[in-house]
């Protein structure tokens, strides 16, 4: 499975990382969670998972956010946790270097808050996952 579908169904991200059934599970439950916390329609969540940020406005971020947070990647501060991220998405990876590329290569994006930080993070590995792969 790709990195996208790891962080995307995990949430978000691709790089090639094989999530298990019970990280699918729970990613699937954070997603609607936040997705009814936010108040962000599955048409909105269903774009973002595509890599369709034409739209992302403050919802959207906190979305992102959110799911950071529910997973593990994001603290309650707002800081995102590059070590988590990478153990949680290279669990069954044949290649964990590709992992820590990615997270690597995002783990210092940052925005004006919490949420736009969170998204920026995702929108960078989403990005990133193309020259990593």
């Amino acid at each position: 499975m790709k990195f996208t579908t790891a962080l995307f169904v995990l949430a978000f991200v691709t790089i090639v990382t094989a999530i298990t059934e019970e990280q699918r599970k729970k990613a699937r439950e954070h997603m609607q969670v936040c997705s009814q916390e936010i108040g962000l329609p599955a048409e909105r969540v269903a774009n973002l998972r595509k890599g369709d940020f034409a739209n992302a406005d403050d919802k959207t971020q906190c979305f992102v956010d959110c799911f950071f947070k529910k997973v593990g990647f994001m603290d309650s501060n707002g800081v995102f946790q590059d070590k988590v991220a990478v153990e949680k998405l290279s669990e069954g990876e044949s290649d964990p270097s590709k992992v820590k590329q990615v997270v690597d290569k995002c783990k210092g994006e940052s925005g004006a808050g919490k949420c736009e930080t969170a998204f920026k993070i995702y929108q960078c590995s989403y990005l990133a996952r193309a020259e990593i792969l």
